[in-house]
Formats: C-alpha cells, structure tokens, sequence
C-alpha cells in the first residue's frame, strides 16, 4: 500500500495540474478524409462545421456558404458583410472576425479556421478522443512525447524530419497540415537541391491534373522507404511528388493529416515547440494504400 498511494497520489497531482491550465475542450470528429471536424456558430444563430487546418490563419467559408449565411437575400456584399463576424466554439468566442472566400474546404464542412486562432496557447490534438484541448500554459505531459523546434513563417509553421532512402538520410522542412488530406507532399525542387535521389523512388500511381491553360501536368504519388520523426520510424509512406507549383508560396514539404492523425499532437505556440506521441492509428494503412486494395 505504501508504494501504491505515492502513485496514486502522483496521478492526481499530474491530472489537477493539467485541469488548472485548461481553457476549453473541443470535440470534433474525424472524417473519412482525415479532416478534423468542428460544430461552430457563426453570429450567434448559425451552425456550421469548419475544417481545424493548421497549414492556414484565420476564418474562411466557401461561397456556397457565404452566400447561404452571410447574403440570403443575394445582395450587393459589402465589407462589412465579410469583416464583422463572429465564431463560437463551445465557450470559446472570435469577434470582428474577417470572413475570407474560398472555392473548396474539407468534405462536409462550410470553411476552415486556421492555427492563429490558439495564438500564444497551447493545443493539444487528441486523435484518439476526438478533443483538441485548448491550454494557457503546457501542462506535464508523457516522456513518450517526441519534441521538435517549430519554425514559424508568417502564415504557417513547419518542423524538421528525416527522409531515408537507399541506406542515405536527408534533413528537410515539412509544413504541417492538418488541413492537406494525404501523408506527404514532396517540392521535387527542394530535394534536388538536397541531392536526394527524386528520380529513383518507386511510382506507385499517376494522375493527370490540368491548369488553366488545359496543359497536362502529371502528378506522381512515389514511395518513401522511411520518414523519421525524432526516433519514430514510418515505413513505406505514400508521397505526392509536386514539380508544378508552391502552395505555400516557398519551397516546402507538406506533412499532412494521414500521418499526422497517427499522433496526439500537442502545438506550443508560447515557445514554439510540437510534440508527437504515437496512437492507436499508428500501423493503419495510409489513404492511398486504401485506394488500391
């Protein structure tokens, strides 16, 4: 008994201490397409459901749904139609919130809301319970987390990992994307700058997309023999091999939610820190293996 009531002791003390810190606890759901899904209100009388997309800032809807919540009546839009909003989520408020339009977000959802909103907060994204628990400090959390420094660029923010390939390890910067469906999104540019051997990874499948000019573009998904996270190992990850644009603007990499959904996830925006712990959707098979079988 001596030795169980310290522990027992112990696990109410780390509990409390985490309860101290906690703002809020947001449900969400998890979809089919690895999309993290949130109840929202929009002006107090609205019920929508908005993507949490860490690869994004702010609020944006869809036209379908600025157009239905915003301007039913199909009026001229003014500003102030699109810059006066506000979003609840469970108690917590966003006023004066500006509403930017876009042409497509995650199935069955109305927008997005981007990774600034928990700016100078801690999140913790719990795949496992569907919670993203919001924190005004970090409370003590698992040895097994993994720790990785956070770089900030303007709108977004990206982590270090390592790609291996043919017994040879290469550093690069991934976006991390809650918002981007797949596992990875490779800059074919970057790695060939990092001399990383681009053109000899195995191709799994080709898709024609078309811009605007109705030009084809191939978009190749190769294989990715390891991806290291700190210590953590990931075989044989699916990757989009991007030569045609930046998404972000820059050259990057993207990590995006069928990888990221195999953490609890827990982002420092204090001091700039992500920490990973691996979960039950670890050793699930990834999207695009899915799409094969």
């Amino acid at each position: 008994m001596k030795f169980i009531l310290p522990f027992f002791f112990c696990l109410v003390f780390s509990f409390s201490f985490s309860q101290k810190f906690l703002i809020e606890k947001i449900p969400f759901e998890l979809t089919d397409y690895n999309n993290i899904k949130v109840k929202t209100v929009l002006n107090k009388k609205d019920t929508i459901f908005l993507t949490f997309d860490t690869g994004s800032i702010d609020f944006y809807l869809t036209k379908e749904a600025i157009k239905k919540y915003l301007n039913p009546k199909g009026l001229k839009l003014t500003m102030n139609d699109i810059s006066d909003n506000s979003f609840s989520i469970e108690k917590l408020e966003w006023s004066n919130q500006q509403v930017y339009p876009i042409e497509t977000t995650g199935q069955g959802t109305d927008g997005m809301f981007g990774w600034n909103m928990f700016q100078n907060k801690i999140i913790e994204i719990d795949y496992e319970k569907k919670l993203l628990q919001v924190y005004s400090k970090l409370p003590k959390i698992s040895r097994k987390y993994q720790k990785f420094e956070m770089n900030v660029m303007d709108e977004h923010f990206s982590i270090n990992l390592d790609l291996e390939e043919k017994g040879q390890k290469y550093n690069s910067q991934f976006l991390f994307d809650t918002g981007f469906q797949k596992a990875l999104m490779l800059d074919n540019d970057l790695l060939t700058k990092a001399k990383f051997p681009v053109n000899e990874l195995e191709v799994i499948k080709t898709t024609i997309l078309h811009n605007s000019n109705n030009d084809e573009i191939p978009l190749k998904t190769v294989k990715i023999k390891n991806l290291k996270l700190g210590k953590i190992l990931l075989k044989n990850v699916p990757a989009e091999l991007n030569t045609y644009n930046k998404p972000a603007g820059y050259e990057t990499n993207f990590l995006g939610s069928d990888v990221l959904k195999r953490f609890n996830i827990i982002l420092d925006f204090q001091k700039k820190i992500v920490y990973l712990k691996p979960n039950k959707y670890f050793k699930e098979k990834y999207f695009d293996d899915k799409k094969k079988s």
